[in-house]
């Protein structure tokens, strides 16, 4: 994945977070979410994202 997917996927997970906090179905549960969390952010900080531009991918997912 390059930083662009990574960052979108990110926002993404942001949103499922916030979707998850609202308690609006997502289709997943939150095993899954964080799950997807954990693995996301290992490619972004192996990617040279620092822990800035991961929050920021994250927070702009977030309503």
């Amino acid at each position: 994945m390059n930083k662009e997917e990574i960052t979108a996927k990110l926002h993404n997970l942001g949103r499922d977070i916030d979707a998850l906090l609202e308690n609006i179905s997502t289709g997943k549960d939150m095993s899954v979410v964080l799950a997807e969390s954990r693995d996301t952010k290992a490619a972004a900080r192996a990617a040279g994202m620092t822990e800035d531009e991961i929050s920021a991918a994250i927070e702009s997912g977030l309503s």
